[in-house]
């Protein structure tokens, strides 16, 4: 009987998050104020999640490398001729950042290509 309840519980409290999340998003679609200010927030946590996410990105890029560097002086140190290997370890991350860049490269202009389109709805829209 307690599932049963539980069940029924998590079902109506999933019902009322859909009415709700409907229900504010017409409200946001309706009111111009509304709209700009929730796109405001959006923006602010996404810049905001970037950052975060920046950060994390960095230091696990940082904690990598001084892994790959251990790994590489213990190799060097028991392998003479291990210098190759080091050289080629460098010349990868060269070329992994490269291709990263040119993917990033990619997104921003996707990026800046559907928000010139949204301005360009939304002056539409105005008019």
């Amino acid at each position: 009987m307690n599932t049963s309840t539980n069940f029924f519980d998590i079902v109506q409290k999933g019902f009322r998050v859909t009415v709700g999340a409907a229900a504010s998003l017409v409200e946001t679609i309706q009111d111009p104020l509304k709209r700009d200010m929730t796109i405001s927030e959006f923006r602010a946590e996404l810049q905001n999640r970037a950052a975060e996410w920046s950060e994390k990105g960095e230091m696990t890029e940082q904690d990598a490398r001084k892994f790959l560097e251990n790994i590489l002086q213990q190799n060097k140190i028991s392998d003479p001729g291990s210098q190759e290997i080091v050289t080629t370890a460098t010349e990868v991350k060269d070329q992994d950042v490269e291709n990263e860049i040119k993917v990033l490269t990619q997104q921003i202009i996707v990026l800046k290509t559907e928000l010139e389109a949204l301005r360009q709805n939304r002056s539409e829209d105005s008019n």
